[in-house]
């Protein structure tokens, strides 16, 4: 989808008041995540359709992708790393590249960035608002991207405990690790839900794309 046709559902539903149903051209466009576009109509609601609201759920998260960095290098090295960390996230070329169109890659990379740090620091702490944390961001991430976000997540996160030894050592030990897990299947079966209501047959949501 083009930042116009990006621009437009978003705009139909910032007008329309349907937050479940993508359209474009009058057309249902049932085929990518919402979250994107949530954002960029709730930026329309605040600040107009304009290009500054279209592009500023991206910028946001790159800040975010920055602030991660910063916490994250922070807390292995110190502040100084911590610094050099988010400045390298703020001037890399990519991150300049892909927020210039309307494109959910930037979201994607904060909520993935944010579900790995929470995972990582939950190991490390007694409580369990990490976890939940974790999988809020991992089900954001899903409505954002479709399923093709928790592979990317366990791509980075299952070797990591596998070859740390904390797959058996904290993972089934840590029922609040466990018990989180219903969490982030209910909040992705309640949009399913709400989904499947919008639904006729041939309609499609979720794709690997």
């Amino acid at each position: 989808m083009c930042i116009r046709d990006s621009a437009q559902a978003a705009q139909h539903m910032a007008e329309s008041g349907d937050w479940v149903t993508l359209q474009v051209n009058g057309i249902r466009y049932l085929e990518k995540p919402p979250l994107p576009y949530w954002l960029d109509a709730a930026a329309y609601r605040v600040f107009g359709q304009n290009v500054f609201a279209t592009h500023l759920p991206n910028a946001l998260a790159l800040l975010g992708c920055a602030w991660i960095g910063w916490l994250w290098a922070g807390r292995a090295w110190g502040r100084r790393a911590g610094l050099y960390a988010a400045l390298g996230v703020l001037t890399s070329i990519g991150p300049f590249l892909f927020t210039r169109f309307a494109i959910p890659e930037a979201l994607l990379s904060l909520l993935l960035l944010a579900a790995l740090y929470c995972l990582l620091t939950g190991f490390e702490t007694s409580g369990s608002a990490r976890f939940y944390g974790m999988w809020a961001a991992l089900a954001l991430a899903v409505l954002t991207k479709g399923l093709i976000a928790p592979i990317f997540f366990g791509a980075a996160a299952i070797p990591l405990l596998l070859l740390s030894g904390q797959w058996r050592r904290d993972v089934y030990k840590r029922q609040d690790f466990q018990s989180s897990v219903a969490g982030h299947h209910l909040r992705i079966q309640i949009w399913n839900v709400k989904i499947v209501e919008h639904l006729t047959i041939g309609d499609t949501f979720f794709s690997l794309r």
